[in-house]
């Protein structure tokens, strides 16, 4: 049997999908044997994990994770990175998060809600953190916003109270409303600690969204943090998948991207701040009423507004059509179901008064690019509902 070693980064809730996802390829693929190294309070220091791993003259590798990987990526053999700096080198796959797609469903999303401000809150000079931000600027600059920044310098040298004081006194001097998105997670926690040092609120004053959707880190927080999921799980499969056929002669090193899946709605972000009361009104009657089959002229109705001068302001508030924000919802909601319920497509479709499961369908992959068939073989978890 193939030996595969796999470092990986169990102490945060990506490492830990990957490896669902590893299990799962293994389960109906088992032709590998896998090595992952003893926890570092067992370990000598000057043996992990560099030495221990070129010990095990493993078939193949997986890096995935805040590993030091440069002794690593001489090891000659089949091997898939995802490192901090985004470097594989010449001879690994890699795996890297799609900084666009990530910036371009944060800014949809803050859009939708009628914010006008924004901001990226990054740390340190870390590669895929800083493409986020590229990303992230270029969509709402184009957009005619202004996106205000900063740097979350946490290293040995840096006293973390003075970092989190610093980091307070730049969003207290932000323009309010105001959106944040965060690089990931770990560090919108942090984020919104610094809002209650100023006594800042959130989401009434600043929205903060994360990225990852680690679930204990945004649970844990005060107020529950929104978040955006990535597909960490299909990422740990489809790694295993590749390396199978670079073994094979199949296919050759190449890059892999893990895609954001969706936005998991917490208190961070929940709230509209939109300030055309025509519109905030429309909004708040679309989402009391979209799962039931409403129309744009169902909103016209019960707000006593015209189609054209709404369409008009929707698009200057939210950036985006009233049929566009229903189907954003419907489609938001489809997803949520998909992936945490063990409903059938049929009564899925039902649920959201679509005539039959073939019209739903149809939306949804006009919508996604995919069937809700295949949405839910390639992200669902089995996992209790968020």
């Amino acid at each position: 049997m193939k030996q595969l070693l796999i470092l990986v980064d169990t102490s945060r809730g990506p490492g830990r999908s990957f490896l669902s996802g590893v299990e799962s390829y293994l389960r109906f693929n088992p032709s590998w044997d896998v090595l992952m190294p003893p926890p570092k309070y067992v370990c000598d220091s000057g043996l992990f994990p560099a030495k221990w791993c070129y010990q095990q003259n493993p078939d193949a590798m997986i890096v995935f994770g805040y590993y030091d990987i440069k002794n690593i990526l001489s090891f000659n053999k089949p091997k898939v990175v995802m490192s901090l700096d985004n470097t594989a080198g010449s001879d690994a796959a890699a795996l890297k998060a799609d900084s666009k797609a990530i910036a371009q469903m944060a800014s949809d999303y803050l859009f939708s809600l009628g914010h006008k401000r924004f901001g990226y809150c990054n740390c340190g000079n870390i590669t895929w953190a800083n493409e986020r931000k590229t990303a992230f600027k270029e969509i709402i600059e184009q957009n005619g916003a202004e996106l205000y920044s900063y740097n979350l310098l946490l290293s040995s040298s840096t006293k973390i109270n003075r970092a989190r004081k610093e980091l307070s006194d730049w969003i207290y001097s932000l323009p309010k409303p105001i959106s944040l998105l965060v690089c990931n997670d770990d560090i919108a926690r942090i984020v919104l600690d610094a809002c209650k040092l100023v006594s800042v609120s959130v989401p009434e004053e600043v929205s903060v969204l994360g990225v990852d959707n680690d679930s204990l880190i945004c649970h844990l927080s005060r107020p529950a943090l929104s978040s955006i999921e990535l597909d960490f799980e299909g990422a740990g499969y489809r790694t295993l998948e590749h390396l199978d056929r670079i073994i094979s002669g199949e296919e050759t090193a190449r890059v892999m991207n893990i895609e954001p899946v969706r936005i998991v709605t917490r208190q961070s972000t929940d709230m509209l701040a939109v300030e055309d009361s025509i519109v905030r009104e429309a909004l708040i009657f679309i989402r009391n009423n979209y799962q039931r089959k409403i129309s744009v002229s169902d909103v016209t109705e019960h707000i006593c507004f015209s189609r054209s001068a709404l369409e008009k302001r929707f698009e200057a508030a939210i950036h985006r059509s009233v049929a566009g924000e229903i189907t954003r919802l419907r489609i938001g909601m489809a997803k949520n179901k998909l992936l945490n319920s063990r409903l059938s497509v049929n009564l899925i479709a039902s649920k959201f008064e679509f005539t039959n499961p073939q019209h739903f369908s149809r939306f949804f992959k006009n919508a996604v690019g995919i069937t809700p068939d295949d949405f839910r073989k390639r992200y669902s978890k089995n996992n209790a509902a968020d």
